[in-house]
């Protein structure tokens, strides 16, 4: 396929946020806090001058992270990460 004939389908016109949570050692409060500190911000700055640009979040965010290492527990650990998503989605009123 030739880049010229890229017909701008799929997700080309949806503006998202994406994060990878890499969560080495298979250790799931850090996956955890990671997701925390980067999905339960205030919506805008108070300051003008702030670098972060907060005032234009997209509405999607997709969410990816690993559990390498440590492989007992796997599925709990799993589900401990995806209950502490869920609920963080939930706090800021998002779809999961």
């Amino acid at each position: 396929n030739d880049i010229n004939d890229y017909d701008g389908s799929s997700f080309s016109d949806v503006d998202f946020a994406c994060y990878y949570f890499d969560g080495c050692g298979g250790f799931t409060p850090h996956i955890i806090g990671m997701m925390s500190a980067a999905l339960i911000r205030p919506e805008e700055t108070t300051s003008s001058s702030s670098t972060n640009n907060l005032h234009h979040l997209p509405k999607t965010t997709a969410i990816g992270y690993s559990l390498m290492g440590g492989n007992k527990d796997v599925i709990e650990k799993e589900m401990d990460i995806n209950r502490a998503l869920s609920n963080i989605a939930r706090t800021r009123g998002m779809r999961t």
